[in-house]
């Protein structure tokens, strides 16, 4: 179940020297930022995944066109990081490729810019996965929101949300 942002009421540091009004002004602005902030990470966290399913089908045919091409499963996988047995059964899904006659040279070059874009995207993810749980953390330790809002802002199940708090 996911929790809805409006639903449930914001918890309240205790500040001696501000008047309740000013507070409720100051913790609305700071809540609105970091809503803002999450929902931006969630987005970009959803156009990495995207990112990251379109490379692997690249990768996949690439292979399949490779192996097709005559090209060793050792090579494709030393290139690719995957197991020959992997690179054998993702070619044998794929039943439309056929012998090109392209180079062994032209395929591996191919395949190793497409790894090279995977892993790229791959660290951007962490990267982004890492920008969400520090703002998360600040943002409970201050004591801004509960684990059920912020769940609700980064579209996640407080569930899945606790279990990337103990993950950080």
């Amino acid at each position: 179940m996911v929790y809805r942002l409006e639903e449930r009421p914001r918890r309240q540091p205790a500040e001696k020297r501000r008047s309740d009004a000013q507070l409720a002004d100051a913790r609305r602005m700071r809540s609105g930022a970091l809503e803002r902030h999450l929902t931006e990470t969630r987005t970009s966290l959803a156009r990495i995944a995207s990112d990251i399913r379109s490379l692997l089908i690249r990768r996949n045919e690439a292979a399949a066109m490779a192996l097709a091409d005559r090209v060793p499963a050792r090579a494709i996988a030393e290139i690719t990081g995957m197991k020959a047995i992997d690179v054998k059964r993702v070619a044998g899904s794929m039943l439309h490729v056929e012998f090109t006659g392209t180079s062994a040279r032209v395929h591996l070059d191919r395949l190793a810019a497409i790894n090279s874009k995977l892993a790229a995207a791959i660290e951007e993810k962490a990267r982004a996965e890492k920008q969400l749980l520090l703002a998360a953390q600040e943002a409970l330790k201050n004591g801004e929101c509960d684990v059920f809002r912020l769940a609700a802002a980064a579209n996640m199940t407080a569930d899945r949300f606790r279990e990337l708090l103990r993950r950080g």
